[in-house]
């Protein structure tokens, strides 16, 4: 039996583990964004997210880009049709995801 493994990853405060379990399976998981505190903006401003900030926010179609890069193909995507490899909560921490990575057709996923 395979035991489940998770690598964590920091940005100041944000929190993404890395879980393979026992199918092989990748998963992201962790807070994209954080309610009331401060991020430093890669040393080029701050920002600080209300607790409100999603309560009217559209999240049918979000994709999960590597550095924000539309041109690339998504790690995963949240979709309200059924066909999802994302989920996207809002819950009292901020905005929670897990997302199963296709490591096998996606070179980004598997980096």
């Amino acid at each position: 039996m395979k035991q489940e493994q998770a690598e964590i990853r920091s940005y100041n405060v944000l929190e993404f583990r890395v879980i393979d379990n026992e199918q092989d399976e990748k998963f992201i998981e962790g807070h994209a964004a954080v309610f009331n505190r401060q991020t430093d903006i890669a040393g080029v401003f701050y920002e600080v997210i209300d607790a409100g900030a999603f309560d009217n926010a559209d999240l049918r179609d979000v994709p999960l880009l590597v550095n924000h890069d539309f041109n690339k193909i998504p790690l995963a995507r949240s979709r309200r049709n059924g066909n999802s490899s994302m989920t996207l909560q809002v819950d009292e921490i901020g905005l929670s995801i897990q997302a199963k990575l296709d490591v096998e057709n996606n070179a980004d996923a598997q980096n």
